[in-house]
């Protein structure tokens, strides 16, 4: 049908130009090939052209999504282990669990209370009551059935060497003592006057040591005393203890002498006091005024008269009970007679001047 159209448009477009009609030429060819190319089979009925058949396209297929296998815990550590009152560590490194006892103690069983890593599990369990005087191994599997075995045993300590006194004291005393470790000894000064014959020692002595006084015990400390401390591992260490007292005082001096106010001369060389009196005193009957040592006494009362035709003897005490003795010595000076008549005259002669002036 289609070429019969194009033959046509060719008759009546005579008058169209050579390159014109190539172009038709070459438009009704290809159209041509398009009709053939698309025209089916011509049927033995009538030669009726058959439809187009489209392409056939294949179904999609979605993808296939893959899951991995769930990744299983390797874990598998004992991450505490606790006893009541004991003290454990857990090594590790080397998978160790030590269980610190003190020394010559009975060991008896131990229930231990136990946290492993999370999807694990352990054997024998936590809570479990078990013999601790010998190894014990303990399993943990991991989730992936992996196993790590750890091994719990005892850790018994050393018997202590500690044997110190620490503090010492007087029952009832506050005086502080002086505990030197280098030497081992201990030195305390009491107030004046205590009493070191019945004194009660208290101590505080190293931890697990014993010490060889019985509590509340009086002790004689008029004379270093020894007590001796003894460590847990049995080793000794002995200390001296020494108590005294504030030392009383020395001192036993006259340090003044004076009679009818003329001041002696004291000799400290051999303890002598020499007086000298105005002529015409009356040495039989003389009271001395006298001053001496703090805390000394001596033998004469205040206002006390004293014979002084011979020396004299006093004698001061001191706080300590030691004694000293002092010679006074009354000296009648004869020149003393001319110098007292002397101002006498002078007083006398001032006081009539005084009450007689225009006399004079």
């Amino acid at each position: 049908m289609r070429l019969l159209i194009y033959i046509y448009m060719i008759k009546k477009l005579k008058f169209l130009s050579v390159v014109s009609f190539i172009i038709i030429l070459f438009v009704m060819v290809v159209g041509v090939q398009n009709s053939f190319a698309v025209t089916g089979d011509t049927g033995s009925s009538g030669g009726a052209s058959s439809t187009v058949t489209p392409p056939i396209t294949p179904p999609i297929t979605p993808p296939v999504i893959i899951t991995p296998p769930p990744v299983l815990s390797s874990l598998k550590d004992i991450t505490s282990f606790r006893i009541s009152g004991k003290k454990v560590t857990i090594d590790q490194a080397t998978k160790t669990i030590e269980i610190t006892v003190p020394p010559g103690k009975p060991i008896v069983p131990f229930t231990p209370t136990i946290k492993i890593s999370k999807k694990a599990s352990i054997f024998p369990s936590s809570g479990t009551t078990l013999d601790f005087s010998i190894p014990q191994t303990y399993i943990v599997v991991a989730e992936d059935n992996s196993i790590q075995k750890y091994t719990a045993m005892l850790a018994v300590l050393p018997l202590s060497p500690d044997k110190e006194i620490k503090t010492f004291s007087i029952e009832g005393k506050k005086t502080k003592a002086i505990i030197s470790e280098p030497y081992h000894t201990i030195d305390m000064i009491l107030p004046k006057y205590s009493n070191l014959t019945n004194l009660v020692p208290k101590f505080s002595i190293s931890k697990l040591a014993t010490i060889d006084h019985n509590a509340g015990t009086p002790v004689d400390f008029t004379t270093p005393q020894v007590f001796t401390i003894t460590a847990e591992d049995e080793s000794t260490q002995a200390y001296t203890v020494n108590i005294s007292a504030v030392p009383l005082s020395s001192e036993k001096f006259i340090t003044s002498l004076t009679i009818l106010r003329r001041t002696g001369v004291i000799s400290e060389i051999d303890h002598t006091i020499t007086v000298t009196v105005p002529k015409k005193t009356k040495v039989t009957s003389l009271v001395p005024k006298i001053s001496f040592s703090k805390l000394a006494t001596i033998d004469h009362t205040k206002g006390q008269a004293r014979n002084f035709m011979t020396p004299q003897i006093y004698t001061v005490t001191a706080e300590n009970g030691t004694k000293q003795e002092y010679k006074v010595t009354v000296i009648v000076d004869p020149s003393s007679c001319y110098l007292l008549a002397h101002d006498s005259l002078q007083r006398r002669y001032r006081l009539l001047r005084a009450t007689m002036p225009n006399k004079w």
